[in-house]
């Protein structure tokens, strides 16, 4: 917001300037106000789009870290796929990379020569670090880094967490361009967790972990630690982690990367 505006509708708008005249563009339609914006861009500019939302897809099943679902679009008429991801948010991934990829083939040789099994076999051998993964057994790593992130994200939490028998940790930076009043209460509102931990991420843009817990105390009466040194946060809070309880950390793809270091130094003492 500090570079692109306040509302949807201009970051949505400065988003649409990489497009280019005449060039296909697939585009997420669950938003209707970025999605409007995006479709004007494209016809002005001649574009051919294609909108992908939630209701062109299926999920048929979520089992063993991996989501089976349906797409039905102009290119695919009820295909099934499969995703090596627990959180829902990458079923609509995986269907606009599926249907960019389908659009590219009608006009790029290398690709129309790619067949559906090589397509699904890539799909359900894809990774996505920092995206909801699991990094160690029970703990999770997502770099949701702003309000909608974090929405999703607890959405995610909740279905990982429906059939535990203890409510989870989390671990939670952000850097101060970001709304992190906004976040914090999505995350106490939507997520009973057993106890909380903020600290400051490694950079400039960091806020200090004092600001940050005086908000959730704000927002919530349940436990929440604060730690100036991320490292003494993350082994807090592993040592604190229960047999069967999950621990999540997230708020940035700056703090994910700096605990990713923290967990290799660890492996490699």
């Amino acid at each position: 917001t500090e570079i692109l505006g306040d509302t949807i509708e201009q970051i949505a708008g400065e988003k649409a300037g990489i497009l280019k005249p005449q060039v296909p563009v697939v585009y997420d339609a669950n938003c209707k106000a970025a999605a409007d914006v995006i479709r004007a861009k494209a016809e002005a500019l001649g574009c051919p789009g294609t909108a992908v939302s939630k209701e062109m897809c299926t999920i048929c099943e979520i089992k063993n870290k991996f989501i089976d679902f349906s797409l039905s679009t102009a290119y695919d008429k009820e295909t099934r796929w499969k995703i090596p991801f627990s959180a829902v948010y990458q079923v609509q991934n995986a269907a606009l990379a599926i249907t960019a990829f389908r659009v590219l083939q009608q006009s790029d040789a290398s690709a129309s020569a790619i067949d559906d099994f090589r397509m699904r076999e890539g799909a359900a051998c894809s990774e996505w670090p920092g995206r909801m993964q699991e990094v160690l057994p029970e703990v999770w790593f997502d770099g949701a880094h702003n309000a909608a992130g974090i929405a999703v994200f607890t959405e995610a939490v909740r279905e990982l967490t429906k059939g535990d028998t203890y409510p989870p940790l989390l671990l939670f930076s952000m850097v101060r361009e970001k709304d992190y009043v906004h976040s914090v209460e999505c995350l106490t509102e939507n997520v009973v967790w057993e106890q909380m931990a903020v600290t400051t991420i490694p950079n400039e843009r960091g806020i200090s972990f004092e600001k940050l817990q005086r908000i959730f105390e704000h927002d919530t009466d349940r436990p929440v630690s604060g730690y100036a040194d991320y490292r003494q946060a993350l082994s807090e809070m592993l040592a604190k982690k229960k047999e069967g309880q999950k621990l999540f950390c997230t708020g940035s793809l700056y703090f994910i990367g700096a605990l990713m270091e923290a967990i290799k130094e660890e492996q490699n003492d």
